[in-house]
């Protein structure tokens, strides 16, 4: 079976996220579309924000935790931000 077109953007923006391909995996999330699911999109915004933390701009990886509307996902991201912090 085909994977889906979502989840072939999700991949690739997750992919280039964890690559340090920042800027890449933001130009895959314009791609989504608006009924696309809300998990999915999180989840690469999430690897999205990971990898800002990685590159030193923890700034705006808060920014982008700070526009999720939703109170669960801004707490799993803002985990994610915090395990992507040199220790």
């Amino acid at each position: 079976m085909a994977a889906s077109a979502p989840s072939k953007l999700t991949a690739s923006s997750a992919g280039n996220a964890s690559n340090g391909w920042i800027d890449d995996a933001r130009a895959v999330q314009t791609l989504f579309s608006d009924k696309m699911d809300a998990e999915t999109r999180a989840g690469a915004v999430r690897s999205v924000a990971a990898a800002m933390v990685k590159a030193g701009t923890l700034a705006a990886a808060v920014e982008i935790a700070a526009q999720q509307s939703d109170l669960t996902g801004r707490k799993a991201m803002l985990f994610v931000i915090a395990q992507a912090l040199p220790q």
